[in-house]
């Protein structure tokens, strides 16, 4: 069943009709967020005649997909926590729990009525791997459009507009096959689970994952120290790695990386370069937040196998201290 998701203005447009009664929202281009005291609620919009045009046209309503996140690392998943929807001018009210994957729908919801939110249950805890809530930090860190912005990058992160209608003047011959990786490693094992476990829904939420890049000139690209071109590479080598491992999950096939995603010459692959820890960090960055949407798809032996890569990563770049300005800034965000 197709189900069409609201543009940017038509999001606005419902935020415009949604008084939140706690905490505050932003928009992103997958939804609308509130943050809650340390959670996330995320509301995806669908017209109600779109998603089920089996029943009877009924324009102007819409149905509400509701996902509760927790934030902070040492959270714990959410279950069974009743949300309430309230038309302020109206008796009318929509109250519905959560499933196991923290979800709620509201069906059939009018637009033109202002609306609060309220957590009618306390917030019902269980364990949560740990992994899970990390990447769901990636919340925080998304931009008005959902340029995935992860938090080592800073605030003004990808300084590129990846698009798949590239120019050909912008793009060299370097060919890459992406559905499986060059070399086997821990990483490859990760993609290999997720490739194998991908849903037609992993793979629109992933479609709407865009990278947007700014000015060449910009000072502040990446949040890398600025001027110096060991930390451009660095960026540069991040940024292939996130393209990389979206393009192979959606199974594109002998595409080229953008110019400014080239790594240095005479190389052919950032593997082969002294930057190749920030590829593989770009890589697993896109993994981990792919499966992180989607955690009831990996079994328990999933995570502890990306405990055993944030291990790595750890002791590769405390290994780059001495000589990488830049390691410090990734150590800092993996332990925060």
């Amino acid at each position: 069943m197709s189900q069409r998701q609201l543009q940017a203005n038509e999001i606005q447009s419902l935020l415009n009709h949604l008084e939140f009664g706690i905490g505050n929202g932003y928009i992103e281009r997958r939804g609308v967020y509130l943050e809650i005291e340390g959670y996330a609620i995320r509301i995806k919009p669908y017209p109600t005649d779109k998603i089920r045009p089996s029943l009877t046209a009924k324009k102007g309503l819409f149905d509400l997909l509701m996902t509760i996140f927790p934030l902070e690392r040492d959270s714990a998943e959410l279950s069974d926590i009743e949300l309430e929807l309230r038309p302020q001018n109206t008796a009318n009210k929509f109250t519905a729990k959560t499933n196991k994957r923290g979800q709620i729908w509201f069906r059939e919801v009018p637009a033109g009525e202002n609306y609060r939110i309220q957590v009618k249950t306390p917030l019902v805890v269980k364990p949560l791997f740990w992994i899970k809530a990390f990447f769901h930090q990636l919340l925080k860190n998304v931009s008005a459009y959902g340029t995935l912005i992860p938090q080592w990058i800073g605030s003004k992160a990808l300084a590129w507009k990846v698009s798949l209608a590239v120019p050909a003047v912008l793009v060299l011959a370097v060919s890459l096959t992406f559905v499986f990786w060059p070399s086997e490693n821990k990483i490859d094992t990760t993609f290999q689970t997720i490739y194998a476990n991908k849903t037609d829904e992993m793979a629109e939420e992933l479609r709407d994952v865009q990278f947007s890049w700014e000015a060449a000139d910009d000072a502040n690209v990446f949040a890398f120290s600025q001027g110096a071109s060991a930390s451009a590479e660095a960026a540069k080598a991040f940024g292939a790695g996130l393209w990389t491992a979206r393009e192979s999950l959606l199974e594109t096939r002998d595409i080229t990386l953008p110019t400014p995603l080239l790594p240095p010459t005479p190389e052919d692959s950032w593997l082969k370069t002294d930057w190749a820890a920030y590829f593989d960090l770009g890589r697993w960055t896109l993994l981990l937040w792919t499966a992180s949407e989607f955690p009831d798809e990996m079994a328990k032996s999933f995570w502890d196998e990306q405990r055993a890569i944030f291990d790595d990563f750890n002791a590769t770049f405390e290994a780059r201290l001495a000589t990488d300005n830049e390691a410090k800034k990734v150590r800092h965000q993996l332990n925060s």
